[in-house]
């Protein structure tokens, strides 16, 4: 990863510090398994020097820690998804071209990984179901989404200003696996179908929105 691009996306910003968080917690969970320790979220924290009440916060239970580390230790470890977007994006891409990759990168990651990203899914939706501040509590791909849409969209930081948080978390919306998994399971979608229908999506959303 470039030093522009770690700087841009693993900055001091609050989504660079959740993925950092997150990355600590699930690479102390991974080194706890490979020793044969049993896996609690305060021992985690603990091990990754990082506050049981923040540890919480990711993971609501050390199931949910332990799932996700088996699953994104790829990620973390060898293809980081910023890594896949910064090698396939290229300057001369339009904005809308830049996030139907994003998106791309995404769906192709949760089809690899379909079973496994639904548990940690369901998971999180249990947490913020009890959670008194569910805005806390964070999904499995949130931190790699955010940042991976705020590199696709970043030549129009100038133009949007004070807007331009809005713009991304409005582009959240279509840009991610959450509609592709509504197909797949509302309307029966194939993979393929899935896939090409939330891309059409997401590209009626930047059409109407003038980017």
């Amino acid at each position: 990863m470039s030093e522009s691009f770690r700087a841009n996306v693993l900055s001091t910003g609050r989504i660079g510090q959740k993925m950092r968080t997150r990355t600590q917690l699930l690479a102390a969970t991974r080194e706890l398994m490979a020793k044969g320790e049993s896996i609690s979220v305060s021992r985690v924290a603990n091990h990754a020097n990082i506050s049981t009440a923040t540890a919480y916060r990711y993971f609501p239970d050390p199931e949910t820690m332990k799932l996700e580390a088996v699953m994104f230790h790829d990620i973390d470890d060898k293809q980081n998804l910023l890594e896949i977007f910064e090698k396939r994006v290229s300057p001369a891409m339009t904005v809308k071209d830049r996030l139907l990759l994003a998106h791309q990168i995404m769906i192709d990651f949760v089809r690899e990984n379909e079973t496994g990203y639904r548990l940690c899914l369901a998971k999180g939706q249990e947490q913020a179901a009890i959670n008194e501040n569910p805005t806390q509590v964070s999904s499995p791909i949130s931190a790699y989404r955010m940042a991976i849409i705020e590199q696709a969209v970043s030549r129009l930081r100038g133009r949007f200003g004070g807007a331009y948080k809005d713009l991304c978390c409005t582009l959240a919306c279509a840009c991610g696996p959450e509609a592709y998994l509504t197909l797949r399971d509302a309307c029966n979608h194939s993979h393929e179908q899935a896939a090409q229908t939330s891309a059409k999506a997401l590209g009626l959303l930047i059409e109407a929105m003038e980017i």
